[in-house]
């Protein structure tokens, strides 16, 4: 036997031999997949197939138990997930209720058989306490969304692959310089994060790349401009577009919520715009946002990696936004 190794009784019956060896596959699986992709935040979650492998091939029964019991538990995500209406979370743990059904019954099946074959108890109340903070953690998602961002339209302040944790708002209004996460207007299958600048009433304008509301020269330290330079509508707005530069809705805001120059929020909208604001497709292009397609605000930064390379950027993991 090597050094190290887990010592496998010949009386452990086979159905938990090769339930053992695939919670152990589970938890190698796991942990790659957490430092290969991603989220990083998942990484822990590989202990429990490992602490629940070395348990069953240990030929304790509450191992076996314990995980069939979390397997079973964690199928009770799908139909919060699919309440909440979460888009970029919802593939994976549609996946992981799909195995659940699979792997639940068979370690319970493992158990019974660690059971009859008289090899050990284990400790149940360590599992019993794991599956209640199973059953309850994802009671979280009605309150707090996962966005990944995809673009660098928000550099510095949020940089493409950051995943976000997204409080979710009821009745609370959006002020300005919330940064927010809200469905894109043009399409509602898609989520956006920008920054309000722009609240019902306020009058907007940029000359030569300077945001001005309500005639006032805003000054704005996020921003972030990567090229000298003008675009005479990007830059200089609001202005005639050229042909195809804007939306359908933005040219309805255009010919229909621009007074002298200047563009007037109407109420229940609001004006957002990148930070990165030279490659931002934003409200200049496609209008205004309703207060319903507004979904909340990001609060942390739970995972950030490379895009390119898929590397993590650790120093950004767990950021308060």
């Amino acid at each position: 036997m090597q050094p190290g190794s887990i010592a496998v009784p010949a009386k452990i019956p086979a159905i938990a031999r090769i339930s053992g060896y695939l919670a152990l596959l589970m938890a190698a699986s796991n942990a790659f997949t957490a430092v290969t992709s991603g989220p990083i935040i998942i990484l822990p979650a590989a202990l429990i197939p490992l602490m629940g492998g070395i348990g069953i091939l240990k030929g304790r029964a509450w191992s076996a138990y314990g995980l069939a019991l979390v397997s079973a538990i964690s199928i009770l995500t799908l139909p919060i997930v699919w309440i909440a209406e979460i888009p970029l979370e919802r593939n994976s743990l549609i996946s992981l209720a799909g195995g659940s059904l699979l792997l639940a019954p068979l370690f319970f099946m493992a158990g019974r058989a660690l059971a009859r074959a008289g090899t050990g108890r284990g400790r149940a109340r360590y599992w019993i306490g794991l599956a209640v903070f199973s059953a309850l953690a994802p009671l979280a998602i009605l309150k707090y969304h996962a966005y990944a961002l995809p673009t660098g339209s928000m550099e510095d302040t949020l940089l493409a692959g950051d995943r976000l944790i997204t409080r979710v708002w009821g009745s609370e209004m959006p002020v300005l310089n919330d940064v927010i996460v809200f469905r894109y207007p043009v399409d509602h299958k898609q989520t956006f994060v920008k920054r309000i600048v722009g609240v019902p009433g306020d009058r907007l304008r940029l000359v030569n790349k300077a945001l001005m509301r309500n005639g006032v020269t805003v000054r704005e330290p996020w921003v972030r401009h990567r090229s000298d330079f003008v675009d005479m509508y990007r830059d200089n707005f609001p202005g005639a577009p050229a042909e195809g530069v804007a939306f359908v809705s933005g040219d309805d805001m255009l010919k229909n919520h621009v007074t002298d120059g200047e563009v007037i929020v109407p109420q229940g909208k609001y004006f957002v715009m990148g930070d990165n604001r030279d490659q931002s497709l934003d409200s200049r292009y496609w209008g205004f946002v309703d207060r319903a397609e507004i979904i909340g605000r990001p609060v942390m930064i739970y995972d950030s990696r490379e895009t390119e390379t898929t590397h993590v950027r650790w120093e950004r993991l767990f950021k308060l936004l």
